[in-house]
């Protein structure tokens, strides 16, 4: 409120903001897309949020380029699963292993994916469509 006041008043003075811990974020690109699936569940979450709505982050997967519309994190259930391991009927993946053990018990679950020239459906119907089935694996 004083500086609505000050500012009808014309009393404001500028103060020029320090360049202290001032960062550059680059342009968003499409080589930024595809998720490494050695790469910690949390880091992929994060990874799939910020590409969206472009330019999505994408996962290889049986020949085919597939959108990552949204993703969640779950726990992981099968510490052993390596990287890139499907580990439920609801397209759930096993991803990278990271020192933080709290970070460790997390998988990602892909909740809505797009094929190339085909509406958005769910990981499930994904799965199913593609012919994929618990315990394939994914190029990581």
């Amino acid at each position: 409120l004083a500086h609505i006041t000050a500012i009808a008043s014309g009393t404001l003075q500028a103060v020029p903001q320090s360049v202290d811990g001032v960062t550059y974020a680059h342009k968003i690109s499409k080589e930024e897309a595809p998720l490494n699936l050695k790469q910690p569940a949390l880091t992929l979450a994060r990874q799939i949020w910020g590409l969206q709505p472009w330019p999505y982050a994408t996962l290889d997967v049986a020949g085919e380029t597939i959108k990552i519309l949204q993703a969640t994190l779950v726990p992981l259930e099968n510490e052993t699963a390596t990287a890139g391991t499907i580990l439920d009927t609801q397209f759930t993946l096993a991803c990278g292993i990271v020192d933080d053990k709290d970070l460790q018990l997390q998988a990602l679950r892909l909740l809505s994916v797009q094929r190339p020239n085909k509406s958005p459906v769910t990981g499930a119907e994904a799965m199913r469509a593609m012919g994929l089935k618990v315990g394939d694996k994914l190029t990581p």
